[in-house]
């Protein structure tokens, strides 16, 4: 069979898949300027549809949101985060992949408007030391004990990892 070999913008094994981003000096009839907003690779996956790989801190479909440690920490004054799938800033949440802080790589879990405080489940310098509260209570930084919710709206636990319900209060919601 014959093998087709694509104009630049153009994916899949008859050319007829056009890459995300892409930008035409004038028409798709003409030159193409750039693909998956100049900030990518593209392919055609599995079915033959076009995807971009983006180049790093470059997020999206079309590699058009740009998110970097700097961007976040100067733009949302974060403490301890990473940039999403999407490319927004969120508060560091993995023991996997890398987050920042004040230009230093960490991991941990956070939570919180500046992302500073530990995620539920979650204590230690770095919030990187799991407690088990059951997600029914929060973490002492600190010491890691449980400080079981006991509000209408998450909950009234007890126990040393908050896995009962406390005194007059039934499961499931307790």
């Amino acid at each position: 069979g014959d093998l087709c070999v694509c104009a630049k913008g153009w994916v899949g094994s008859a050319c007829n898949s056009s890459c995300p981003g892409t930008v035409f000096l004038v028409s798709p009839a003409t030159e193409v300027a750039e693909v998956c907003s100049g900030h990518g690779t593209c392919t055609s996956d599995k079915t033959g549809e076009a995807r971009c790989t983006c180049s790093p801190n470059f997020y999206g479909p079309d590699c058009e949101v740009y998110c970097t440690p700097d961007a976040c920490q100067s733009r949302l004054q974060l403490g301890f985060w990473m940039c999403s799938a999407n490319g927004s800033c969120v508060c560091l949440d993995s023991d996997s992949l890398v987050g920042w802080q004040a230009g230093q790589p960490i991991s941990g879990h956070y939570s919180g408007p500046t992302c500073e405080a530990c995620a539920d489940d979650w204590w230690g310098t770095h919030c990187s030391i799991f407690c088990g509260c059951n997600r029914h209570g929060r973490c002492a930084k600190d010491t890691g004990l449980c400080q079981c919710y006991q509000d209408e709206t998450r909950g009234h636990f007890s126990g040393l990892t908050c896995e009962v319900c406390t005194e007059h209060y039934i499961e499931p919601q307790c």
